[in-house]
């Protein structure tokens, strides 16, 4: 005669209804309107991993700003290199509003997370991805205002032979506060001194480098009268 085991079935059921229940959820993200979706994330902060997909996969075809925002602050926890990559691959997406959630989800992200994820794989789309890529990287970089990017930038700048790509760059130094000494203003000037576009970037990103150092150290002086 065969003994049923009460404990095992119930173990059984469970992970079916837990199977199911994903499904169904998979289904309402992909398939479900705007204001479903936005209802269902709101009332489960914490969902199944394998739901995160189908997040990803909904996210980069909605067109609600709203639910595209609600997806972004339930990804950016626990958020893997894969799901980077392919939220990264979107900063080229004709939707201006999904570019923006990304930027602005990405530039809260945590020190661990911009070091562990971010830095590795804007600094490889820097040095591998056709020009495109590497100036919506630099738009991202100069978005996030973390002065450890400079070195990977300048490095850029050292090597780098378009003129868009290298003008991107020289904005994004303010935001990783640069030195206006910096020689290599001095040879990105030599490199494209029959462009005169390139001549007038320069001279405002000096005036706005020097004016930044001012900046700062004016307000050392004044932190230190102070103490």
């Amino acid at each position: 005669m065969l003994i049923r085991n009460p404990k095992a079935e119930a173990q059984q059921k469970t992970a079916a209804t837990t199977e199911e229940l994903v499904q169904q959820l998979a289904e309402q993200l992909q398939e479900g309107s705007a204001e479903d979706c936005i209802h269902l994330l709101s009332s489960n902060p914490s969902l199944p991993a394998d739901l995160r997909k189908s997040m990803l996969k909904r996210m980069v075809a909605e067109s609600d700003v709203r639910l595209q925002q609600v997806f972004m602050n339930h990804l950016l926890p626990g958020l893997t290199a894969k799901e980077l990559h392919l939220l990264l691959d979107q900063l080229n997406n004709d939707d201006a509003g999904l570019r923006s959630q990304i930027i602005d989800g990405l530039s809260q992200v945590s020190e661990d997370q911009q070091r562990e994820l971010l830095f590795p794989e804007l600094k490889k789309r820097l040095e591998e991805g056709d020009r495109d890529t590497r100036i919506l990287t630099l738009n991202l970089i100069t978005w996030l205002e973390n002065p450890k990017f400079l070195p990977v930038v300048l490095k850029l700048l050292s090597q780098e032979e378009d003129i868009n790509v290298c003008m991107t760059a020289l904005d994004a130094l303010p935001s990783l506060k640069a030195d206006p000494e910096l020689p290599l203003l001095d040879e990105i000037a030599e490199k494209f001194s029959d462009e005169p576009y390139a001549s007038f970037a320069l001279a405002n990103i000096r005036k706005e480098l020097a004016a930044q150092k001012n900046q700062d150290a004016s307000g050392k002086e004044f932190l230190s009268g102070n103490n």
